[in-house]
């Protein structure tokens, strides 16, 4: 079984301004591209949408909670409220109204 799996496996770091101060993803390159599409999709940039990320993280690492809402947003946002109940406490959907389903980002969706 192929996994696809390419060169662009390594990690690429990239440096914003969220909350006032530096900091630095490292994500793979289809993971950056991935980002940069969804970011384009909800009309704001890159950097905005990382700071969004940044907001909502809670305690987990910045990288890791932008690989998160990658795979959640390319998982066509699955119902909220679903996954909160198969997964209490799940800091990546604490942002989400109980009654509603939203985006990663946290807007909601009409």
């Amino acid at each position: 079984m192929s996994l696809g799996l390419t060169a662009d496996m390594r990690a690429v770091k990239r440096s914003f301004t969220s909350k006032g101060h530096r900091t630095a993803v490292s994500l793979e390159g289809p993971f950056w591209a991935a980002l940069r599409e969804a970011a384009a999709a909800q009309d704001t940039t890159l950097a905005g949408l990382v700071a969004a990320i940044d907001a909502r993280r809670g305690q987990a690492g910045l990288s890791s909670a932008v690989r998160v809402w990658v795979l959640d947003y390319y998982r066509g946002h699955t119902d909220v409220a679903a996954a909160r109940t198969a997964a209490p406490g799940n800091p990546y959907l604490a942002f989400c109204s109980a009654r509603s389903t939203c985006s990663p980002a946290g807007t909601r969706r009409p």
